[in-house]
């Protein structure tokens, strides 16, 4: 069975994502962590190890700043970037999992 949100919320004024999920939690997801965890295989790739917290520079604002979220198919969200980036895909078994200093 495929977890899937009971409502999802693209926050802008805020720069947010919140998910309530089946069971009634929620989770609150700043869009720059979820720039900085990107799951694609190029961000990955290029996160630094010795502060994996530190993908972006100071000069890329539009990095964190998303243009358009959309789902894909049941399993995940897609997020497009103001810098162009779009192509991490977040499942939702992957947000599920993630941070829970995010749960609110």
């Amino acid at each position: 069975m495929v977890l899937k949100p009971k409502q999802i919320q693209w926050q802008k004024k805020t720069n947010e994502l919140a998910i309530v999920w089946p069971n009634a939690s929620r989770q609150l997801f700043p869009l720059p962590y979820l720039r900085e965890n990107c799951p694609c295989a190029l961000c990955k790739e290029h996160r630094p190890t010795e502060n994996p917290l530190k993908l972006l520079d100071e000069r890329s604002v539009l990095a964190t700043q998303a243009k358009k979220i959309e789902p894909v198919g049941n399993y995940a969200l897609r997020i497009y970037w103001g810098d162009g980036h779009e192509s991490g895909i977040y499942p939702f078994e992957l947000l599920k999992s993630w941070n829970p200093l995010c749960k609110v």
